[in-house]
């Protein structure tokens, strides 16, 4: 027979992952997510490829043996290649949040476009 006690929610051993998101976005954010990972305070962090300082984040993570996710990023900062297609404005960037809504909205986004350049660009990459 199980003992109920030991099977109950209360006695099971929980565990908190706290991941650190934007890894790359700028030189601060990569100092606070290193000290946080190094004081206990974060697990693991997702990775902006195509963020100012996704390359130092990478080299952070390798020397601070942080654990490390992809942030898939469609809607700020430049493409990680660059891309004419239905997610980037005139200008070349990615359109921004509210933008990129309307256009997802009005079926300007090429969602089969989206899935084969971008996606694989940035697991590639």
């Amino acid at each position: 027979m199980v003992d109920d006690v030991a099977e109950s929610p209360q006695n099971r051993t929980r565990f908190l992952v706290v991941n650190a998101d934007d890894f790359g976005y700028c030189d601060q954010r990569n100092r606070g997510i290193v000290e946080s990972f190094l004081n206990g305070v974060v697990s693991s962090a997702s990775l902006l490829p195509n963020a100012d300082k996704a390359l130092e984040a990478v080299q952070l993570s390798e020397e601070y043996g942080i654990p490390l996710g992809l942030h898939l990023n469609l809607t700020e900062g430049r493409p990680i290649k660059t891309l004419k297609n239905s997610l980037t404005s005139e200008k070349g960037l990615l359109r921004g949040k509210f933008k990129f809504r309307d256009a997802l909205k009005h079926g300007e986004i090429d969602l089969d476009e989206v899935c084969t350049k971008q996606f694989t660009c940035k697991l590639i990459k």
